[in-house]
Protein backbone atom coordinates (compact mmCIF):
# COMPACT_ATOMS: atom_id res chain seq x y z
CA UNK A 1 0.00 0.00 0.00
CA UNK A 2 1.42 3.40 -1.00
CA UNK A 3 1.36 6.17 1.58
CA UNK A 4 1.80 9.90 1.21
CA UNK A 5 4.04 11.72 3.68
CA UNK A 6 2.45 13.15 6.78
CA UNK A 7 3.16 16.69 5.59
CA UNK A 8 1.35 15.97 2.34
CA UNK A 9 -1.60 14.52 4.28
CA UNK A 10 -1.85 17.65 6.44
CA UNK A 11 -1.73 19.90 3.38
CA UNK A 12 -4.46 17.83 1.72
CA UNK A 13 -6.62 17.93 4.84
CA UNK A 14 -6.34 21.70 5.18
CA UNK A 15 -7.50 22.13 1.59
CA UNK A 16 -10.33 19.60 1.87
CA UNK A 17 -13.87 20.91 2.51
CA UNK A 18 -15.35 20.06 5.94
CA UNK A 19 -16.87 16.59 6.22
CA UNK A 20 -20.56 16.35 7.06
CA UNK A 21 -22.05 14.14 9.73
CA UNK A 22 -19.31 14.67 12.27
CA UNK A 23 -18.97 16.84 15.34
CA UNK A 24 -16.33 19.53 14.63
CA UNK A 25 -13.21 18.88 16.65
CA UNK A 26 -12.98 22.63 17.23
CA UNK A 27 -15.73 22.21 19.84
CA UNK A 28 -13.43 20.12 22.04
CA UNK A 29 -11.50 22.13 24.63
CA UNK A 30 -8.15 20.52 25.45
CA UNK A 31 -6.08 23.56 26.40
CA UNK A 32 -6.23 22.97 30.16
CA UNK A 33 -6.27 19.18 30.02
CA UNK A 34 -3.21 18.51 32.16
CA UNK A 35 -4.16 21.18 34.69
CA UNK A 36 -7.71 19.86 35.14
CA UNK A 37 -6.54 16.30 35.61
CA UNK A 38 -3.57 17.00 37.80
CA UNK A 39 -1.43 15.12 35.25
CA UNK A 40 2.06 16.63 34.91
CA UNK A 41 2.61 18.55 31.70
CA UNK A 42 4.21 16.30 29.12
CA UNK A 43 3.26 13.14 31.02
CA UNK A 44 3.01 11.24 27.72
CA UNK A 45 5.89 13.04 26.02
CA UNK A 46 7.28 11.02 23.12
CA UNK A 47 4.94 8.07 23.59
CA UNK A 48 3.07 6.72 20.59
CA UNK A 49 -0.69 6.37 21.03
CA UNK A 50 -2.70 4.39 18.48
CA UNK A 51 -6.39 5.35 18.41
CA UNK A 52 -8.72 3.18 16.34
CA UNK A 53 -11.84 5.16 15.51
CA UNK A 54 -9.82 8.24 16.46
CA UNK A 55 -10.80 10.61 13.65
CA UNK A 56 -14.08 11.99 14.97
CA UNK A 57 -16.37 12.28 17.98
CA UNK A 58 -14.99 10.92 21.23
CA UNK A 59 -12.16 9.28 19.28
CA UNK A 60 -11.17 12.65 17.84
CA UNK A 61 -11.38 14.23 21.29
CA UNK A 62 -9.14 11.47 22.65
CA UNK A 63 -6.63 12.12 19.85
CA UNK A 64 -6.46 15.79 20.87
CA UNK A 65 -6.26 14.99 24.58
CA UNK A 66 -3.42 12.51 24.21
CA UNK A 67 -1.52 14.94 21.97
CA UNK A 68 -2.05 17.69 24.56
CA UNK A 69 -0.30 15.44 27.08
CA UNK A 70 2.64 14.96 24.71
CA UNK A 71 1.81 11.72 22.88
CA UNK A 72 2.31 11.15 19.15
CA UNK A 73 -1.08 10.04 17.78
CA UNK A 74 -1.51 7.35 15.15
CA UNK A 75 -5.12 7.42 14.00
CA UNK A 76 -7.03 4.72 12.14
CA UNK A 77 -10.64 5.21 11.11
CA UNK A 78 -12.94 4.03 8.35
CA UNK A 79 -14.99 7.25 8.53
CA UNK A 80 -13.57 10.44 6.91
CA UNK A 81 -12.78 13.25 9.32
CA UNK A 82 -9.03 13.38 9.90
CA UNK A 83 -9.17 16.95 11.20
CA UNK A 84 -8.54 15.85 14.78
CA UNK A 85 -5.06 14.66 13.86
CA UNK A 86 -4.32 17.82 11.88
CA UNK A 87 -5.30 20.00 14.82
CA UNK A 88 -3.41 17.82 17.30
CA UNK A 89 -0.17 18.19 15.37
CA UNK A 90 -0.72 21.87 14.60
CA UNK A 91 -1.35 22.81 18.24
CA UNK A 92 0.95 20.43 20.08
CA UNK A 93 3.69 19.52 17.61
CA UNK A 94 5.29 16.11 17.60
CA UNK A 95 4.67 13.47 14.98
CA UNK A 96 1.72 11.36 13.91
CA UNK A 97 0.01 9.52 11.12
CA UNK A 98 -3.42 8.72 9.75
CA UNK A 99 -4.48 5.46 8.13
CA UNK A 100 -7.96 5.18 6.57
CA UNK A 101 -8.96 1.58 7.26
CA UNK A 102 -11.39 -0.81 8.90
CA UNK A 103 -9.42 -2.65 11.58
CA UNK A 104 -12.10 -5.34 11.75
CA UNK A 105 -11.00 -6.57 8.31
CA UNK A 106 -8.39 -9.33 8.35
CA UNK A 107 -4.88 -7.96 7.82
CA UNK A 108 -5.75 -4.27 8.23
CA UNK A 109 -4.63 -4.02 11.86
CA UNK A 110 -1.35 -5.75 11.00
CA UNK A 111 -0.80 -3.22 8.21
CA UNK A 112 -1.41 -0.39 10.67
CA UNK A 113 1.00 -1.89 13.21
CA UNK A 114 3.73 -2.25 10.60
CA UNK A 115 3.34 1.36 9.49
CA UNK A 116 3.29 2.73 13.05
CA UNK A 117 6.46 0.85 13.96
CA UNK A 118 8.19 1.83 10.71
CA UNK A 119 7.34 5.55 10.88
CA UNK A 120 7.05 6.27 14.60
CA UNK A 121 9.41 3.61 15.93
CA UNK A 122 7.30 2.14 18.72
CA UNK A 123 3.84 1.88 20.25
CA UNK A 124 3.02 2.62 23.88
CA UNK A 125 -0.75 3.09 24.04
CA UNK A 126 -3.62 1.47 22.14
CA UNK A 127 -7.16 2.86 22.47
CA UNK A 128 -10.03 1.01 20.77
CA UNK A 129 -13.43 2.58 20.10
CA UNK A 130 -16.63 0.80 19.06
CA UNK A 131 -18.25 2.18 15.93
CA UNK A 132 -21.61 0.47 15.35
CA UNK A 133 -24.75 0.86 17.49
CA UNK A 134 -27.89 -0.31 15.64
CA UNK A 135 -31.33 0.23 17.18
CA UNK A 136 -34.09 -2.36 16.94
CA UNK A 137 -35.78 -5.12 18.86
CA UNK A 138 -34.23 -8.55 18.84
CA UNK A 139 -36.94 -9.71 16.43
CA UNK A 140 -36.14 -6.81 14.10
CA UNK A 141 -32.40 -7.54 14.11
CA UNK A 142 -31.34 -9.81 11.27
CA UNK A 143 -28.25 -11.99 11.28
CA UNK A 144 -26.37 -9.67 8.93
CA UNK A 145 -26.79 -6.67 11.22
CA UNK A 146 -25.88 -8.75 14.26
CA UNK A 147 -22.70 -9.97 12.55
CA UNK A 148 -21.82 -6.44 11.36
CA UNK A 149 -22.09 -5.10 14.92
CA UNK A 150 -20.06 -7.89 16.48
CA UNK A 151 -17.45 -7.52 13.75
CA UNK A 152 -17.02 -3.77 14.14
CA UNK A 153 -17.13 -3.57 17.92
CA UNK A 154 -15.62 -6.86 19.11
CA UNK A 155 -13.63 -8.35 16.25
CA UNK A 156 -12.06 -4.97 15.47
CA UNK A 157 -10.76 -4.55 19.02
CA UNK A 158 -9.59 -8.19 19.07
CA UNK A 159 -7.60 -7.80 15.86
CA UNK A 160 -6.11 -4.46 16.96
CA UNK A 161 -5.01 -5.93 20.30
CA UNK A 162 -3.55 -8.97 18.55
CA UNK A 163 -1.65 -6.80 16.04
CA UNK A 164 -0.07 -4.44 18.58
CA UNK A 165 0.42 -6.76 21.56
CA UNK A 166 3.68 -8.30 20.26
CA UNK A 167 5.30 -4.86 20.08
CA UNK A 168 4.08 -3.97 23.57
CA UNK A 169 5.43 -7.24 24.95
CA UNK A 170 8.79 -6.88 23.20
CA UNK A 171 9.16 -3.35 24.61
CA UNK A 172 8.47 -4.64 28.11
CA UNK A 173 5.18 -2.87 28.63
CA UNK A 174 2.48 -0.50 27.47
CA UNK A 175 -1.21 0.24 27.82
CA UNK A 176 -4.38 -1.00 26.12
CA UNK A 177 -7.65 0.85 26.77
CA UNK A 178 -10.84 -0.64 25.35
CA UNK A 179 -13.98 1.51 25.42
CA UNK A 180 -16.93 -0.56 26.63
CA UNK A 181 -20.50 -0.16 27.83
CA UNK A 182 -21.79 -2.04 30.87
CA UNK A 183 -25.39 -0.80 30.82
CA UNK A 184 -27.50 -2.87 28.41
CA UNK A 185 -30.35 -0.79 26.99
CA UNK A 186 -33.50 -2.26 25.44
CA UNK A 187 -33.64 -2.33 21.63
CA UNK A 188 -29.84 -2.48 21.34
CA UNK A 189 -29.19 -6.18 21.88
CA UNK A 190 -26.40 -6.54 19.30
CA UNK A 191 -24.52 -3.53 20.66
CA UNK A 192 -25.01 -4.67 24.28
CA UNK A 193 -23.75 -8.15 23.44
CA UNK A 194 -20.67 -6.78 21.67
CA UNK A 195 -19.82 -4.45 24.53
CA UNK A 196 -20.18 -7.00 27.32
CA UNK A 197 -18.17 -9.49 25.26
CA UNK A 198 -15.47 -6.83 24.79
CA UNK A 199 -15.41 -6.26 28.55
CA UNK A 200 -14.86 -9.98 29.09
CA UNK A 201 -12.10 -10.11 26.48
CA UNK A 202 -10.41 -7.08 28.04
CA UNK A 203 -10.40 -8.55 31.53
CA UNK A 204 -9.13 -11.89 30.21
CA UNK A 205 -6.31 -10.15 28.33
CA UNK A 206 -5.41 -8.23 31.50
CA UNK A 207 -4.68 -11.54 33.21
CA UNK A 208 -2.53 -12.69 30.30
CA UNK A 209 -0.56 -9.53 29.56
CA UNK A 210 -0.35 -7.96 33.02
CA UNK A 211 2.55 -10.11 34.26
CA UNK A 212 4.52 -8.98 31.19
CA UNK A 213 4.07 -5.29 31.99
CA UNK A 214 1.14 -4.50 29.70
CA UNK A 215 -1.67 -2.69 31.50
CA UNK A 216 -5.11 -3.51 30.09
CA UNK A 217 -8.12 -1.39 31.09
CA UNK A 218 -11.81 -1.27 30.20
CA UNK A 219 -13.29 2.24 30.30
CA UNK A 220 -17.05 2.78 30.43
CA UNK A 221 -17.73 6.47 29.75
CA UNK A 222 -21.48 5.95 29.58
CA UNK A 223 -23.42 7.67 26.86
CA UNK A 224 -21.21 10.11 25.00
CA UNK A 225 -22.20 12.84 22.57
CA UNK A 226 -20.63 11.32 19.46
CA UNK A 227 -22.04 11.10 15.93
CA UNK A 228 -23.03 7.46 16.37
CA UNK A 229 -25.12 8.35 19.40
CA UNK A 230 -26.88 11.08 17.45
CA UNK A 231 -27.92 8.44 14.96
CA UNK A 232 -29.21 6.27 17.79
CA UNK A 233 -31.07 9.31 19.15
CA UNK A 234 -33.29 9.37 16.08
CA UNK A 235 -34.70 5.93 16.84
CA UNK A 236 -34.12 4.84 20.43
CA UNK A 237 -35.84 7.56 22.52
CA UNK A 238 -39.29 6.86 21.12
CA UNK A 239 -38.80 3.17 21.95
CA UNK A 240 -37.94 4.09 25.54
CA UNK A 241 -40.74 6.64 25.89
CA UNK A 242 -38.30 9.56 25.97
CA UNK A 243 -37.79 12.70 23.93
CA UNK A 244 -34.74 13.00 21.68
CA UNK A 245 -33.39 16.07 23.48
CA UNK A 246 -33.68 14.37 26.86
CA UNK A 247 -31.86 11.33 25.55
CA UNK A 248 -28.97 13.44 24.27
CA UNK A 249 -28.82 15.30 27.58
CA UNK A 250 -27.91 12.00 29.24
CA UNK A 251 -24.62 11.98 27.37
CA UNK A 252 -21.23 12.62 28.88
CA UNK A 253 -19.44 15.53 27.15
CA UNK A 254 -16.79 14.37 24.69
CA UNK A 255 -14.03 16.30 26.41
CA UNK A 256 -14.80 14.64 29.76
CA UNK A 257 -14.58 11.18 28.19
CA UNK A 258 -11.32 12.19 26.52
CA UNK A 259 -9.98 13.48 29.85
CA UNK A 260 -10.70 10.08 31.39
CA UNK A 261 -8.74 8.39 28.60
CA UNK A 262 -5.83 10.79 29.10
CA UNK A 263 -5.80 10.18 32.84
CA UNK A 264 -5.80 6.40 32.38
CA UNK A 265 -3.02 6.60 29.79
CA UNK A 266 -0.90 8.59 32.25
CA UNK A 267 -1.70 6.35 35.25
CA UNK A 268 -2.31 2.88 33.77
CA UNK A 269 -0.85 0.69 36.52
CA UNK A 270 -3.38 2.01 39.04
CA UNK A 271 -6.28 0.72 36.94
CA UNK A 272 -4.92 -2.45 35.34
CA UNK A 273 -7.57 -5.14 34.99
CA UNK A 274 -10.39 -2.86 36.11
CA UNK A 275 -13.63 -1.76 34.51
CA UNK A 276 -13.39 1.98 35.11
CA UNK A 277 -16.47 4.20 35.32
CA UNK A 278 -15.62 7.41 33.48
CA UNK A 279 -17.64 9.69 35.75
CA UNK A 280 -16.20 8.28 38.96
CA UNK A 281 -12.69 8.44 37.56
CA UNK A 282 -13.00 12.16 36.81
CA UNK A 283 -14.45 12.82 40.25
CA UNK A 284 -11.54 11.09 41.95
CA UNK A 285 -9.02 12.80 39.65
CA UNK A 286 -10.60 16.18 40.41
CA UNK A 287 -10.92 16.80 36.67
CA UNK A 288 -14.17 18.67 37.19
CA UNK A 289 -14.27 21.41 39.83
CA UNK A 290 -17.99 22.02 39.54
CA UNK A 291 -18.63 22.97 43.14
CA UNK A 292 -15.93 25.63 43.30
CA UNK A 293 -16.72 26.96 39.85
CA UNK A 294 -20.42 27.19 40.62
CA UNK A 295 -19.83 28.90 43.96
CA UNK A 296 -17.51 31.44 42.37
CA UNK A 297 -19.84 32.15 39.45
CA UNK A 298 -22.92 32.66 41.58
CA UNK A 299 -21.25 33.83 44.80
CA UNK A 300 -23.32 31.39 46.82
CA UNK A 301 -22.70 31.17 50.55
CA UNK A 302 -19.39 33.06 50.68
CA UNK A 303 -16.79 31.38 52.86
CA UNK A 304 -17.00 32.86 56.38
CA UNK A 305 -14.30 34.11 58.68
CA UNK A 306 -12.34 31.55 60.75
CA UNK A 307 -13.96 30.20 63.92
CA UNK A 308 -13.86 32.70 66.76
CA UNK A 309 -16.30 31.44 69.43
CA UNK A 310 -18.05 28.23 70.42
CA UNK A 311 -21.56 28.06 68.96
CA UNK A 312 -24.54 27.79 71.30
CA UNK A 313 -26.02 24.43 72.27
CA UNK A 314 -29.25 25.34 70.45
CA UNK A 315 -27.34 25.75 67.20
CA UNK A 316 -25.91 22.26 67.51
CA UNK A 317 -29.40 20.87 68.08
CA UNK A 318 -30.70 22.75 65.03
CA UNK A 319 -27.78 21.44 62.99
CA UNK A 320 -28.66 17.87 63.96
CA UNK A 321 -32.28 18.49 63.00
CA UNK A 322 -31.30 19.84 59.58
CA UNK A 323 -28.91 16.93 59.04
CA UNK A 324 -31.75 14.52 59.75
CA UNK A 325 -33.92 16.28 57.17
CA UNK A 326 -31.13 16.17 54.61
CA UNK A 327 -30.73 12.43 55.11
CA UNK A 328 -34.47 11.98 54.57
CA UNK A 329 -34.15 14.04 51.39
CA UNK A 330 -31.43 11.72 50.11
CA UNK A 331 -33.55 8.71 51.05
CA UNK A 332 -36.38 10.11 48.92
CA UNK A 333 -33.94 10.57 46.06
CA UNK A 334 -32.84 6.94 46.40
CA UNK A 335 -36.47 5.80 46.31
CA UNK A 336 -37.06 7.86 43.17
CA UNK A 337 -34.04 6.32 41.46
CA UNK A 338 -35.15 2.81 42.46
CA UNK A 339 -38.58 3.49 40.97
CA UNK A 340 -37.16 3.98 37.46
CA UNK A 341 -37.22 1.11 34.93
CA UNK A 342 -34.31 -1.24 35.58
CA UNK A 343 -32.33 -0.21 32.48
CA UNK A 344 -32.47 3.47 33.53
CA UNK A 345 -31.32 3.00 37.12
CA UNK A 346 -27.58 2.84 36.33
CA UNK A 347 -27.88 6.09 34.34
CA UNK A 348 -29.85 7.71 37.16
CA UNK A 349 -27.35 6.67 39.83
CA UNK A 350 -24.46 7.83 37.68
CA UNK A 351 -26.17 11.15 36.96
CA UNK A 352 -26.71 11.75 40.69
CA UNK A 353 -23.13 10.82 41.56
CA UNK A 354 -21.76 13.04 38.81
CA UNK A 355 -23.99 15.97 39.70
CA UNK A 356 -23.79 15.67 43.49
CA UNK A 357 -20.12 14.77 43.68
CA UNK A 358 -20.60 11.41 45.39
CA UNK A 359 -23.03 8.53 45.55
CA UNK A 360 -26.01 8.49 47.92
CA UNK A 361 -24.20 5.93 50.09
CA UNK A 362 -21.12 8.16 50.25
CA UNK A 363 -23.29 11.15 51.13
CA UNK A 364 -24.87 9.16 53.94
CA UNK A 365 -21.46 8.21 55.32
CA UNK A 366 -20.23 11.82 55.26
CA UNK A 367 -23.38 13.13 56.94
CA UNK A 368 -23.14 10.42 59.61
CA UNK A 369 -19.63 11.60 60.39
CA UNK A 370 -20.77 15.22 60.61
CA UNK A 371 -23.69 14.19 62.81
CA UNK A 372 -21.32 12.44 65.24
CA UNK A 373 -19.11 15.53 65.42
CA UNK A 374 -22.08 17.85 66.14
CA UNK A 375 -23.36 15.50 68.84
CA UNK A 376 -19.95 15.61 70.51
CA UNK A 377 -19.87 19.41 70.23
CA UNK A 378 -23.35 19.55 71.77
CA UNK A 379 -21.92 17.53 74.64
CA UNK A 380 -19.14 20.12 74.96
CA UNK A 381 -16.26 17.81 74.06
CA UNK A 382 -13.28 20.06 73.39
CA UNK A 383 -11.72 17.76 70.79
CA UNK A 384 -14.92 17.81 68.72
CA UNK A 385 -14.31 21.44 67.76
CA UNK A 386 -11.01 20.45 66.16
CA UNK A 387 -12.79 17.68 64.26
CA UNK A 388 -15.40 20.13 63.00
CA UNK A 389 -12.70 22.59 61.95
CA UNK A 390 -11.11 19.91 59.74
CA UNK A 391 -14.42 18.58 58.41
CA UNK A 392 -16.08 21.91 57.63
CA UNK A 393 -14.36 22.97 54.33
CA UNK A 394 -15.02 19.67 52.54
CA UNK A 395 -18.59 19.40 53.81
CA UNK A 396 -19.33 22.95 52.80
CA UNK A 397 -18.01 22.51 49.27
CA UNK A 398 -19.94 19.25 48.90
CA UNK A 399 -23.19 20.86 50.05
CA UNK A 400 -22.82 23.65 47.49
CA UNK A 401 -22.45 20.99 44.80
CA UNK A 402 -25.49 19.09 46.11
CA UNK A 403 -27.53 22.29 46.04
CA UNK A 404 -26.55 22.88 42.43
CA UNK A 405 -27.49 19.31 41.57
CA UNK A 406 -31.02 19.69 42.92
CA UNK A 407 -31.35 23.09 41.23
CA UNK A 408 -30.59 21.54 37.83
CA UNK A 409 -32.32 18.19 38.37
CA UNK A 410 -35.75 19.01 36.85
CA UNK A 411 -34.15 19.98 33.52
CA UNK A 412 -31.28 17.56 33.67
CA UNK A 413 -32.92 14.18 34.12
CA UNK A 414 -34.38 12.65 30.96
CA UNK A 415 -36.58 10.40 33.05
CA UNK A 416 -38.34 13.34 34.69
CA UNK A 417 -41.44 14.76 33.06
CA UNK A 418 -41.21 18.30 31.74
CA UNK A 419 -44.90 18.84 31.31
CA UNK A 420 -47.70 20.25 33.41
CA UNK A 421 -48.25 19.37 37.04
CA UNK A 422 -45.52 16.74 37.15
CA UNK A 423 -42.90 19.26 36.00
CA UNK A 424 -44.10 21.85 38.51
CA UNK A 425 -44.00 19.29 41.30
CA UNK A 426 -40.41 18.42 40.45
CA UNK A 427 -39.41 22.08 40.40
CA UNK A 428 -41.13 22.71 43.74
CA UNK A 429 -39.40 19.73 45.34
CA UNK A 430 -36.06 20.90 43.96
CA UNK A 431 -36.65 24.38 45.42
CA UNK A 432 -37.45 22.87 48.83
CA UNK A 433 -34.31 20.77 48.70
CA UNK A 434 -32.20 23.81 47.82
CA UNK A 435 -33.73 25.75 50.70
CA UNK A 436 -33.01 22.93 53.17
CA UNK A 437 -29.40 22.72 52.05
CA UNK A 438 -29.07 26.51 52.20
CA UNK A 439 -30.34 26.52 55.80
CA UNK A 440 -27.81 23.88 56.79
CA UNK A 441 -25.00 25.78 55.09
CA UNK A 442 -25.89 29.00 56.88
CA UNK A 443 -26.00 27.22 60.23
CA UNK A 444 -22.66 25.50 59.66
CA UNK A 445 -21.20 28.89 58.72
CA UNK A 446 -22.52 30.28 62.01
CA UNK A 447 -21.03 27.41 63.99
CA UNK A 448 -17.74 27.86 62.14
CA UNK A 449 -17.55 31.49 63.27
Amino acid sequence: MAHSSFGEQVKELKERPPQTGTIPVEEVDVEAAARRLGVPEGALEGRVAVITGGAHGIGGAATLELAALGAWPAVADQTPGEGALTRALTEHGGRGLYEPMDVSEEGQAETLAQRVLAELGRVDILVNFATVAPVGSLLETDAAEWDRTIKANLRGAFLACKAFLPALLSQGGGTIINIVSTEPVPFMSAYAASMLALLGMTQSLAGEAGPEGVNVIALSPGLVALPGLRGVAEKLPIRLGMEREDFLNMSMPERHAAEAIGYLAANPARFHGEMVDGYRLLEKAAATRAARDYARRHELYPVPEPMRTTARREEFAEGLRLLSRLRLMLERTKEQVDSFPRYLRPFARRAFTHGAGRSIAEWDAMLSHLETVLERMEGEEASAEIGFRHLYPGVREALVLLSRHYHEAPDRFPWSSKKGKARRALAEEAARNEAEIGSLLELLDTIRR
